[in-house]
């Protein structure tokens, strides 16, 4: 069954707490999304705490700095503890995500297979069906960066459908090489050609266009999302997020026939419980103005 418009929650939303709270980690989350009622959660992986002995463990890493700094805590224990964690909440993650990087110099790449390799066990282990993605880079390089992501997403999607059939693997318009939106598209429409099954989908961030190529690249990011994020930073007194037209957004959505999962992922400032609240009713509003 398609999840439709279900409404879920981003770790990132707790993203106060986690850099100003010592005791706060991404185990707390999904205890925080049942309290709220929401009963999925997408969990950033850099999220997860240090591991334990991590002063010691650190003299015994490779010396490589291509590895993320994530690499470091996926554990064993913090992925049994975070998955007891959703357990116990009756929450479920149907979004894990990695910040990857695919435009790194060949030296630099078996680093990230690895860390990719890692991230999909990892989500497998906690029943996600996403796996959220980026592609990094610097905007102003091209042709030749461009044809190099192709080849290693295709050699990706490859591998995951070979291992993980149910996983579904989005890529979020998140800066880097995919500011331009239909760069992005370009590229995932060429590495989808080549795939027969397990094709990339997209991760539309509305908030993540750059303001002059509002509203197009909105048109174009909706029409092919696979998953969506609910950016929300601050709100007026109506309730409307300040930045972003959510009814546009909702509209092309539905106009697109979206059958996936609303994330809200609140970025404003401070603790995030106002901000989750009013994220619920903009939700609830939208959704309700486009969907019989």
């Amino acid at each position: 069954m398609k999840p439709k418009w279900q409404i879920a929650v981003s770790s990132w939303s707790w993203h106060h707490p986690f850099y100003f709270d010592p005791i706060f980690t991404l185990f707390d989350v999904p205890q925080q999304a049942a309290a709220w009622g929401i009963p999925f959660v997408e969990l950033n992986d850099f999220m997860l705490p240090p591991p334990r002995l991590s002063r010691i463990r650190k003299w015994f890493r490779p010396r490589q700095s291509s590895y993320p700094a994530a690499w470091w805590h996926y554990t064993a224990g913090n992925v049994r503890a975070l998955r007891k964690a959703l357990d116990t909440a009756a929450v479920r993650c149907i979004c894990w995500t990695l910040d990857t990087d695919f435009t790194v110099s060949e030296a630099q790449w078996a680093a990230q297979r690895r860390y990719i390799k890692r991230g999909l066990q990892t989500a497998v282990a906690l029943d996600a069906e996403l796996v959220r993605l980026t592609l990094s880079g610097k905007e102003e390089k091209r042709s030749e960066v461009d044809a190099l992501v192709v080849q290693r997403l295709q050699q990706t999607a490859q591998e995951t459908a070979a291992r993980y059939p149910a996983l579904q693997l989005v890529v979020e318009n998140h800066g880097g090489i995919t500011a331009d939106s239909g760069r992005m598209l370009t590229i995932l429409q060429a590495v989808n050609k080549g795939l027969d099954q397990c094709r990339v989908g997209v991760c539309f961030d509305p908030s993540n266009v750059p303001a002059e190529q509002q509203p197009r690249d909105w048109f174009s990011l909706a029409a092919a999302a696979t998953h969506v994020h609910l950016k929300t930073k601050a709100f007026t007194k109506r309730g409307e997020e300040k930045e972003i037209p959510y009814s546009t957004i909702f509209k092309l959505l539905k106009q697109n026939d979206y059958q996936g999962y609303m994330v809200i992922e609140f970025e404003g400032d401070g603790w995030p419980q106002d901000g989750i609240k009013q994220s619920l009713a903009l939700y609830a509003d939208k959704k309700n103005e486009v969907i019989d």
